[in-house]
C-alpha cells in the first residue's frame, strides 16, 4: 500500500535528527529544487510534509551530486564548510 504520511515540522525534526528547523526552513524559503511543490501540502496555514515525498527529494538531490546541505551553502553564497 503506497499511503502519503504528512509530518509537521516540529515532526519531521524529531524523527530525522539530521533535518534541523533551521534546514527546514531554509528550504522552505529559498524553495531550492522546487521543494515546495514536490513536499509540501498547506492545509490553511498548516504546513505539512509530505514525508515519502521529503526522502525521495533529499535522495535525487544527493542522487543528482549535490547534497541538501552543500545546496543550500550555494544558495547562501557560502562554502560547505561553513553550513556546520
Amino acid at each position: 500500500m503506497n499511503e502519503n504520511i504528512y509530518l509537521t515540522k516540529q515532526q519531521v525534526t524529531e524523527k530525522y535528527p539530521f533535518l534541523t528547523s533551521n534546514v527546514l526552513k531554509n528550504l522552505l524559503f529559498r524553495n531550492l529544487n522546487q521543494f515546495r511543490s514536490k513536499v509540501i501540502h498547506r492545509l490553511g496555514k498548516r504546513i505539512l510534509i509530505n514525508e515519502q515525498a521529503l526522502l525521495k527529494f533529499l535522495s535525487e538531490a544527493r542522487e543528482g551530486g549535490e547534497n541538501y546541505s552543500s545546496t543550500i551553502a550555494n544558495s547562501l553564497g557560502r562554502d560547505h564548510s561553513e553550513v556546520y
